[in-house]
């Protein structure tokens, strides 16, 4: 039997207690029976549910007569009970609660132990207690229910609208007292509900339940999705809805955004309304399937979450472009990343040493980016340099890129000329777009900048270096003559005794890609170009490229000299070697130590060991030759030519490169300043002809002296022959000016010539034999080329001295300059002179010279040609001198 009610009515006193047995059923929902308990008929009374205001006092009590009863244990709902607190009486007849709190609603229980066994008792229920409370989803004018569990003690129910989600000042729905409600359908949205019980219609024993929801759908909807996401490569994204209609979340991916699509299985939220994704490598696309049950589905936007290989510089570290830290994914870019350098920064970067590497690079404005001397930043494509931004790239700094893009933005490329004086020259060639040749070079007069071209004058058609506008802007990979400042405050340098270095400054859009440059085809067929990128070109990617377009032993010519009319104007350079064009000489031959200092001489270094190293810098003009009848006349630049810049801070030095070839300079001097200088080279692949890219022919004019190699009826600067054999002769000739005495010299050697091999110099008019290897051989001459007096040899038989039984009047040298006629005999001592003018009249005799050579002072007559007559220990050498 059920326990009967009992109702403890409302009193005045804090404690008041009242045992009243009614015989009438409980009137719950439900009651929870332990059906595991043994209850036995040895009850003569049971428990009974009480129903009692908080801070009350209440007892169950409980009689048991058929045995001797050991112990008595009340239980809540099915827990032992000890005296504590507000309890007494737990192992009692009588179980005292005082005083009663919201806690204490529960099902209470007595166990007593009696001599044949174990009995308990029925349940009582003190007030009520809610088990559960359940929400609704349905469609549009579809029934649906809210629902509430509760035990206890005659419950009773009101239900409440709540106010949004709170289970506190709702309105009360009037005629909603029972465990479930119905609310209208006839409206689409989520409403809130909560549920008062209480026991017997007590108010003081009401107890709340928590709110829920009752949504009715219209339609499904999955709602709005958030936008596209970018990650760092192999970390996690976020993705979400809102504003959706249904029960029920699932996401899915695709690996294309268009099909095989698939629920999510990693991650986490993948049945909520954020989903984050697991870490990712590859762009990955999302959608969210939203159910509302049977209602339908929806399926939701496509949002993709992508890897961003697009760095953006922090500079949270400091400015050094290759520490991770400085970077938004803690990973320094390599050329699969595009790359962001944003105004707000604290620290700009800067690519000191070493090369950065990127896909691309945007510049901000308010930001700037600086390529120091020695490093280099290698792009595979643009650059985008932002109005207000700035990009630098310093002296001897370098800057790549390998496709064919268009760059947008200023750059500015930075380039030093060696010392030069102020009447020097400097053969420039733009690495940037938009550049101004004036701007370029603000302090040069305004008539000393020029191009080289075949045009009609005044003096009719003439090859050479005609003025141009100095208002127009350089042309792509166009070389252009350009003056030194006619004026700065270094000391000496307006005098003409100072030299200083002029920091060539280009702005303009960086020149890319392959760029094509007309060659001439008129008259001697000479071009000025130059290197047309803010970076060093390859010399045998430039030769390999341009093939059946230049000459065959055409060299790459660079303008390099101090003004001086009496030496040649151009450097030579081949993938055999680099020859000088100048070098400083005393009036007695001896070269000082900074001898090459304006000559190109001290270039030299750079094109050491493996040529397939050397390069040419940045911002540098050069002369080439076009082939006759070339099927194309278009000198090519391309991508493929840049190289890095050399970590040294200068042009390319690659003596620690091994090389195979065996090569030796020879320098030309005389006592008036004058130089040249050729070079031999032997070396894999090349021939006893003219070899391209190899052989380099010299460009002298009459007007300077110059010694060459001789070669298939060419006279070349770098004469490149097959591997070196010890039988080998070169013949060697020379352009002298003027009369007078002139000095062979080896400049230097490598390959087997550094080896101990020994080099001779035979002079074919002295019949005179010297070893080279160690020592310069001075000589006389009379002005004029001359290609047959000298060779080079490698191994001889004669005896290395004069031949004293020969004697021709070639060995005897005669000419006048400033300070008289001057007479040398090497090979033999002069005994007398005399001189004659033209009708045969003495004018001069001299019979006690007694020595090789002697000078003719004083002599006063007119202008006119006289007759020299030289009496040697050898034999008589008669010429003729104009006076």
């Amino acid at each position: 039997m059920r326990a009967r009610k009992i109702t403890l009515l409302q009193c005045l006193l804090p404690l008041c207690t009242l045992f009243l047995q009614v015989p009438a059923q409980a009137n719950t929902l439900s009651s929870k029976k332990s059906t595991e308990k043994h209850i036995e008929a040895g009850f003569t009374q049971q428990p009974t549910s009480q129903t009692a205001c908080n801070g009350s006092s209440v007892q169950f009590k409980v009689t048991y007569s058929d045995a001797t009863v050991l112990s008595y244990q009340w239980q809540k709902n099915g827990n032992a009970l000890l005296n504590d607190g507000n309890i007494s009486g737990a192992n009692t007849s009588i179980l005292t609660i005082n005083p009663t709190g919201e806690n204490d609603n529960a099902a209470y229980t007595c166990v007593v132990t009696h001599s044949t066994g174990i009995a308990t008792s029925e349940e009582a229920w003190l007030n009520n207690r809610i088990e559960s409370v359940s929400g609704a989803t349905t469609c549009l004018n579809t029934t649906a229910s809210v629902s509430v569990v509760a035990e206890g003690n005659a419950p009773g129910y009101q239900w409440y609208r709540a106010n949004g989600n709170s289970n506190n000042g709702g309105s009360i729905i009037q005629g909603a007292n029972l465990a479930t409600y119905t609310p209208d359908t006839d409206s689409e949205g989520t409403t809130y509900y909560y549920v008062v019980v209480t026991s017997n219609g007590e108010a003081c024993t009401a107890v709340t339940s928590s709110t829920v929801a009752f949504t009715v759908i219209g339609s499904v909807s999955a709602g709005q999705v958030s936008e596209n996401t970018a990650v760092c490569p192999g970390t996690e994204g976020t993705v979400s809805i809102s504003g959706y209609n249904g029960v029920a979340i699932q996401w899915q991916q695709s690996a294309n955004g268009l099909y095989d699509w698939s629920d999510v299985t990693e991650g986490t939220g993948g049945t909520t309304d954020t989903y984050t994704t697991p870490g990712l490598n590859q762009i990955m696309y999302y959608r969210a399937v939203v159910n509302g049950a049977f209602c339908g589905t929806d399926t939701s936007g496509i949002v993709s979450v992508t890897p961003t290989y697009t760095y953006v510089w922090t500079g949270a570290v400091n400015g050094n472009w290759h520490v991770a830290e400085n970077w938004s994914c803690g990973v320094v870019p390599t050329t699969i990343n595009d790359v962001i350098i944003p105004s707000a920064t604290i620290y700009k970067p800067v690519v000191a040493e070493g090369q950065a590497d990127a896909k691309s690079i945007i510049v901000q404005s308010g930001t700037s980016v600086t390529v120091e001397t020695g490093a280099t930043l290698h792009l595979v494509n643009i650059i985008l340099v932002e109005e207000g931004g700035k990009m630098t790239v310093n002296n001897n700094a370098a800057l790549v890129q390998d496709n064919n893009t268009a760059n947008n933005g200023e750059v500015t490329v930075l380039r030093d000329s060696n010392p030069l004086f102020r009447l020097d020259y400097t053969l420039w060639s733009s690495p940037v777009s938009g550049q101004k040749l004036q701007d370029f070079s603000p302090a040069t007069a305004s008539n000393r900048y020029y191009e080289y071209k075949y045009a009609n004058g005044t003096n009719g058609w003439v090859e050479g270096y005609w003025a141009v506008d100095p208002t127009s802007n350089f042309n792509a990979g166009k070389g252009y003559l350009i003056r030194m400042p006619n004026g700065d405050a270094t000391t000496g340098y307006n005098e003409g005794t100072s030299a200083i270095t002029y920091n060539g400054t280009f702005k303009g859009t960086p020149l890319n890609g392959t760029i094509e440059v007309p060659l001439s085809t008129q008259n001697n067929r000479f071009t000025a170009v130059g290197n047309p990128y803010a970076s060093p070109i390859n010399l045998e990617a430039f030769f390999g490229a341009n093939n059946g377009k230049l000459e065959n032993g055409t060299g790459i010519y660079l303008w390099r000299k101090k003004n001086n009319a009496e030496i040649s104007s151009y450097v030579t350079v081949t993938l055999a070697a680099f020859t000088a064009n100048a070098g400083t000489v005393t009036a007695t031959g001896d070269e000082p130590e900074d001898a090459y200092a304006y000559g190109g001489q001290d270039q030299a270094g750079y094109f050491a060991g493996n040529y397939s190293n050397w390069t040419l810098s940045q911002g540098q003009g050069f002369i080439v030759k076009t082939a006759e009848n070339a099927p194309s006349t278009l000198l090519t630049f391309t991508n493929d030519m840049r190289r890095p810049a050399p970590q040294s801070g200068g042009q390319a030095f690659f003596r620690q490169a091994q090389s195979t070839a065996s090569r030796l300079w020879v320098n030309l001097t005389n006592t008036t300043g004058g130089f040249s200088q050729a070079a031999v080279a032997y070396m894999d692949n090349t021939t006893t002809g003219i070899d391209y890219g190899y052989d380099g022919k010299s460009i002298a004019d009459a007007s300077s002296i110059a010694v060459y190699t001789v070669a298939a009826n060419n006279n070349l600067s770098i004469q490149a022959r097959p591997g070196f054999t010890l039988n080998d002769t070169v013949q060697l000739g020379y352009n002298a000016v003027t009369a007078g005495t002139y000095t062979l010299k080896l400049d230097r050697r490598d390959g087997v010539f550094a080896q101990g091999q020994k080099i001779y110099l035979k002079d074919n008019i002295q019949g005179i034999t010297r070893e080279l290897s160690e020592n310069a051989y001075s000589f006389t001459t009379d002005a004029g080329v001359f290609n047959n007096r000298f060779e080079v040899l490698y191994t001889t038989t004669e005896a290395l001295s004069i031949d004293a039984n020969n004697f021709s009047a070639n060995e005897v040298i005669i000419y006048n300059d400033s300070n008289g006629i001057n007479i040398v005999s090497d090979t033999a001592e002069i005994s007398q002179i005399t001189v004659y003018d033209i009708s045969g009249r003495q004018l001069y005799t001299n019979g006690s010279i007694n020595d090789i050579k002697t000078v003719i002072a004083g002599l006063t007559v007119k202008q006119q040609v006289v007759i020299v007559e030289v009496n040697t220990i050898k034999g008589k050498a008669t010429k003729k001198v104009l006076l």
